[in-house]
Protein backbone atom coordinates (compact mmCIF):
# COMPACT_ATOMS: atom_id res chain seq x y z
CA UNK A 1 0.00 0.00 0.00
CA UNK A 2 2.91 2.35 0.71
CA UNK A 3 4.36 1.61 -2.73
CA UNK A 4 1.37 3.06 -4.50
CA UNK A 5 1.38 6.19 -2.31
CA UNK A 6 5.08 7.01 -2.37
CA UNK A 7 6.95 6.30 -5.63
CA UNK A 8 10.32 6.96 -3.99
CA UNK A 9 9.81 4.08 -1.51
CA UNK A 10 8.70 1.82 -4.37
CA UNK A 11 11.95 2.66 -6.26
CA UNK A 12 14.07 1.87 -3.18
CA UNK A 13 12.30 -1.44 -2.69
CA UNK A 14 12.78 -2.36 -6.38
CA UNK A 15 16.52 -1.59 -6.18
CA UNK A 16 16.78 -3.56 -2.95
CA UNK A 17 14.99 -6.54 -4.51
CA UNK A 18 17.30 -6.32 -7.55
CA UNK A 19 20.39 -6.23 -5.33
CA UNK A 20 19.19 -9.19 -3.30
CA UNK A 21 18.45 -11.09 -6.49
CA UNK A 22 21.94 -10.33 -7.83
CA UNK A 23 23.59 -11.42 -4.55
CA UNK A 24 21.61 -14.67 -4.51
CA UNK A 25 22.46 -15.33 -8.16
CA UNK A 26 26.19 -14.76 -7.51
CA UNK A 27 26.06 -16.99 -4.42
CA UNK A 28 24.34 -19.75 -6.39
CA UNK A 29 26.98 -19.55 -9.14
CA UNK A 30 29.76 -19.69 -6.56
CA UNK A 31 28.15 -22.70 -4.88
CA UNK A 32 27.73 -24.49 -8.23
CA UNK A 33 31.41 -23.83 -9.01
CA UNK A 34 32.51 -25.21 -5.62
CA UNK A 35 30.33 -28.30 -5.99
CA UNK A 36 31.60 -28.91 -9.54
CA UNK A 37 35.20 -28.48 -8.35
CA UNK A 38 34.71 -30.97 -5.49
CA UNK A 39 33.03 -33.45 -7.86
CA UNK A 40 35.97 -33.28 -10.28
CA UNK A 41 38.43 -33.80 -7.43
CA UNK A 42 36.42 -36.76 -6.17
CA UNK A 43 36.27 -38.31 -9.66
CA UNK A 44 40.04 -37.90 -10.12
CA UNK A 45 40.62 -39.44 -6.70
CA UNK A 46 38.45 -42.47 -7.50
CA UNK A 47 40.24 -42.96 -10.83
CA UNK A 48 43.66 -42.78 -9.17
CA UNK A 49 42.57 -45.18 -6.44
CA UNK A 50 41.22 -47.66 -8.98
CA UNK A 51 44.40 -47.40 -11.06
CA UNK A 52 46.65 -48.18 -8.09
CA UNK A 53 44.53 -50.92 -6.55
CA UNK A 54 43.42 -52.63 -9.77
CA UNK A 55 39.80 -52.16 -8.77
CA UNK A 56 37.40 -51.81 -11.70
CA UNK A 57 40.11 -52.37 -14.29
CA UNK A 58 38.71 -54.50 -17.12
CA UNK A 59 42.20 -55.46 -18.35
CA UNK A 60 42.77 -57.52 -15.20
CA UNK A 61 39.55 -59.46 -15.74
CA UNK A 62 40.42 -60.00 -19.40
CA UNK A 63 43.79 -61.51 -18.44
CA UNK A 64 42.11 -64.21 -16.35
CA UNK A 65 39.25 -64.91 -18.78
CA UNK A 66 39.49 -68.12 -20.80
CA UNK A 67 40.61 -67.57 -24.39
CA UNK A 68 37.84 -68.21 -26.88
CA UNK A 69 38.77 -70.80 -29.51
CA UNK A 70 38.47 -69.04 -32.87
CA UNK A 71 40.29 -69.31 -36.19
CA UNK A 72 42.00 -65.99 -35.51
CA UNK A 73 43.14 -67.01 -32.01
CA UNK A 74 44.40 -70.36 -33.28
CA UNK A 75 46.40 -68.65 -36.03
CA UNK A 76 47.92 -66.33 -33.42
CA UNK A 77 48.96 -69.45 -31.48
CA UNK A 78 50.82 -70.83 -34.50
CA UNK A 79 48.13 -72.96 -36.16
CA UNK A 80 48.09 -72.88 -39.98
CA UNK A 81 44.99 -72.99 -42.18
CA UNK A 82 45.61 -75.90 -44.56
CA UNK A 83 42.18 -76.04 -46.18
CA UNK A 84 39.04 -73.95 -46.33
CA UNK A 85 35.73 -74.36 -48.12
CA UNK A 86 32.53 -72.32 -48.29
CA UNK A 87 28.92 -73.21 -48.95
CA UNK A 88 25.51 -71.55 -48.72
CA UNK A 89 22.57 -73.32 -47.13
CA UNK A 90 19.10 -72.04 -48.05
CA UNK A 91 16.55 -72.54 -45.30
CA UNK A 92 12.94 -71.43 -44.87
CA UNK A 93 12.50 -67.94 -43.44
CA UNK A 94 11.72 -67.24 -39.82
CA UNK A 95 8.42 -65.63 -38.77
CA UNK A 96 7.18 -63.15 -39.83
CA UNK A 97 9.33 -63.57 -42.96
CA UNK A 98 8.47 -67.17 -43.86
CA UNK A 99 8.22 -66.24 -47.54
CA UNK A 100 11.81 -64.94 -47.70
CA UNK A 101 14.66 -67.40 -48.11
CA UNK A 102 17.08 -67.56 -45.20
CA UNK A 103 20.66 -67.98 -46.39
CA UNK A 104 23.26 -69.38 -44.01
CA UNK A 105 26.80 -68.98 -45.34
CA UNK A 106 29.14 -71.58 -43.83
CA UNK A 107 32.93 -71.54 -44.14
CA UNK A 108 34.91 -74.52 -42.88
CA UNK A 109 38.58 -74.18 -41.94
CA UNK A 110 41.01 -77.01 -41.25
CA UNK A 111 43.99 -75.93 -39.16
CA UNK A 112 47.11 -77.95 -38.37
CA UNK A 113 50.02 -77.64 -35.96
CA UNK A 114 52.49 -80.27 -34.83
CA UNK A 115 50.55 -83.17 -36.32
CA UNK A 116 47.27 -82.13 -34.70
CA UNK A 117 44.19 -81.00 -36.63
CA UNK A 118 41.36 -78.69 -35.62
CA UNK A 119 38.26 -78.05 -37.73
CA UNK A 120 36.40 -74.76 -37.34
CA UNK A 121 33.12 -73.64 -38.88
CA UNK A 122 31.98 -70.05 -39.17
CA UNK A 123 28.30 -69.59 -40.08
CA UNK A 124 26.57 -66.32 -40.95
CA UNK A 125 22.76 -66.32 -40.78
CA UNK A 126 21.34 -63.63 -43.08
CA UNK A 127 17.97 -63.35 -41.36
CA UNK A 128 19.18 -63.35 -37.78
CA UNK A 129 22.28 -61.31 -38.69
CA UNK A 130 24.42 -63.52 -36.46
CA UNK A 131 27.89 -64.98 -36.82
CA UNK A 132 28.55 -68.29 -35.05
CA UNK A 133 31.94 -69.95 -34.79
CA UNK A 134 32.86 -73.26 -33.23
CA UNK A 135 35.93 -75.47 -33.42
CA UNK A 136 36.41 -79.20 -32.88
CA UNK A 137 39.71 -80.83 -31.99
CA UNK A 138 40.15 -83.94 -34.12
CA UNK A 139 43.11 -85.05 -32.00
CA UNK A 140 45.14 -86.49 -34.91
Amino acid sequence: MINTLNPWIAGVQDRRDGAISMILSTAAQSLRHKVRHKFVLLAVGVLLLSAFTGWAVPAKAAENAPVEVTVKNLQQQGWTVTKSSSRNETLPGLPPYEELPRVVSVTTYILERGGKTITCEIAYDSQRDTLDEHCLDEGS
